[in-house]
């Protein structure tokens, strides 16, 4: 799997959905999300949040890892889900962060440990 198809998939949504950043029209932006050509970029354009926490206006993004099999089969590489952001930004500016990690946890040095 490529990062062009990779990235979508952790937004949720299909590569076909996803604009160029090319396309997006800062002056009369549309709902949907716009990757620049050279993947560094992206821009998630939705309505605000009525609060920071707001689950139904969050933006929700997957990061992914890449695994094998017991095999070590390099061509049998699998994706999971390491980690889940979720972001809100209110009108206002306000910018709300939570997220949950897989497999892992802090400990009481706040150091990331695997559970």
């Amino acid at each position: 799997m490529t990062e062009v198809e990779v990235i979508p998939r952790a937004m949720g949504e299909n590569e076909d959905d996803v604009r160029s950043a090319s396309e997006l029209d800062e002056s009369a932006p549309k709902s949907g999300t716009c990757i620049s050509d050279d993947l560094s970029t992206m821009t998630v354009v939705d309505n605000c949040s009525a609060s920071e926490t707001d689950p139904d206006h969050a933006t929700n993004v997957e990061l992914p890892i890449y695994s094998t099999p017991d095999n070590d089969d390099i061509d049998d590489k699998r994706i999971s889900t390491f980690a889940e952001i979720q972001m809100s930004v209110m009108s206002d500016g306000t910018i709300g962060i939570g997220g949950e990690v897989s497999d892992y946890m802090r400990d009481s040095n706040d150091d990331w440990i695997a559970q």
